[in-house]
């Protein structure tokens, strides 16, 4: 599943929040594969471009992004990160946890 299809079926789902905080869960953008190290495809990266992709991500109007140490999840975190820098002015701080880093492959931005 690419980034733009997470927003398309998952976004609404995937959100919980109290009072003062709202978290977001999501998958990466399209990768390689599910090992570690593997990085996230051309068509991955092509599709956090995208204007839907982008609307998406303003809209969350992040502070933090919370990341597994898989290269794939970094890539789609440094991103989200960028988009907001160069729309929002906002400096997004990336963490990386290891507790995020799930035994099967799936890996949670």
């Amino acid at each position: 599943m690419n980034a733009y299809k997470f927003f398309e079926t998952y976004a609404n789902v995937d959100k919980w929040s109290t009072e003062n905080t709202m978290l977001y869960f999501m998958r990466h953008a399209k990768a390689e594969g599910l090992a570690k190290d593997d990085k996230l495809t051309e068509e991955g990266i092509q599709s956090m471009k995208e204007t839907k992709f982008i609307e998406n991500v303003l809209r969350m109007n992040l502070d933090s992004i919370h990341t597994s140490p898989a290269t794939r999840a970094i890539q789609t975190a440094e991103q989200i990160a960028k988009i907001m820098k160069e729309y929002r002015n906002k400096k997004v701080k990336i963490k990386i946890d290891e507790k995020l880093r799930s035994e099967d492959g799936m890996d949670t931005v």
